[in-house]
């Protein structure tokens, strides 16, 4: 081989360690602290999810450690940062344009509460929806719901329990979040369930595992297909009972990718004709 043949031969290998290098770059896997779904406990992921994403990284030889960041930090990279995957996310159409998601890995339902005996009392949901401070945890579904009901004052907190905590105090007539979440965490300050009132259940919702715009396909794929064997093996279930009882779990396996331009116009204008119809 002459000296040409030697150089392209070596600008070809380097070139393709390059590629392999890039197609195995690393995941990193984030999730954030919302008992008994995912927390944090003397420095290690504890919960639901993170059992469940334990068992898939398991199933895959997946060596990535799980960082629990606050859900603002988290939800910031899972937009901005390609091989990043937060969990858990729930599905809402302003997520279905961004990410792709898998799942469904928990099933929950967004809800108000008060106190069961108010400081402050209003006539009607109306006044209530005027007057009163709800706060949610920042940058969540739950914050969402709440404008989308149409809530006037609205607290942005870090956290479930540092809401539960400033309803409790008397610092916010109302909290905006998941019923199973207050409870847990009703559970964790020791604080008599009876002490909560649940106004109105917004809506149920499914969780899912969201990975980033630019995460390689086949990395989600092999997700996809570890997740698709714990829940006919019955890991998934179990998993599922140790954390949240007799709730049923989710059955089924999707992935739900982002809807490009066009799709989001074809399904707004067919959402569109049916409401006319």
């Amino acid at each position: 081989m002459n000296s040409r043949g030697r150089i392209h031969f070596f600008l070809a290998l380097a070139s393709a360690s390059i590629i392999g290098v890039s197609a195995q770059a690393k995941l990193r896997i984030l999730t954030e602290n919302w008992p008994p779904i995912s927390y944090e406990e003397k420095g290690a992921a504890k919960g639901m999810a993170v059992e469940l994403v334990q068992a898939i990284q398991k199933d895959l030889g997946n060596k990535s450690s799980i960082e629990v960041v606050p859900w603002a930090r988290g939800y910031k990279l899972l937009q901005t940062s390609p091989n990043t995957m937060l969990f858990t996310l729930i599905r809402n159409p302003e997520r279905e344009k961004m990410f792709t998601m898998l799942g469904p890995v928990a099933r929950g339902n967004t809800t108000v509460f008060s106190l069961t005996k108010p400081q402050r009392h209003f006539k009607d949901i109306e006044v209530m929806k005027a007057k009163a401070t709800v706060a949610v945890t920042r940058g969540t579904a739950f914050e969402s719901a709440a404008r989308k009901e149409e809530y006037k004052n609205i607290l942005d907190v870090r956290d479930t329990e540092m809401a539960l905590r400033l309803l409790l105090a008397g610092r916010v007539d109302l909290i905006c979040d998941d019923s199973l979440a207050i409870r847990d965490a009703l559970t964790r300050l020791k604080i008599d369930h009876h002490e909560i009132n649940s106004v109105k259940e917004l809506a149920e919702y499914n969780l899912y595992l969201g990975f980033s715009p630019g995460t390689d396909a086949t990395e989600i794929t092999a997700w996809k297909k570890s997740l698709e064997t714990l829940k006919k093996n019955g890991q998934f279930a179990s998993i599922y009972k140790k954390w949240l009882g007799e709730m049923k779990p989710p059955s089924r396996v999707e992935v739900i990718y982002p809807l490009d331009k066009l799709q989001r116009a074809a399904k707004e204008s067919s959402s569109l004709h049916s409401a006319r119809n």
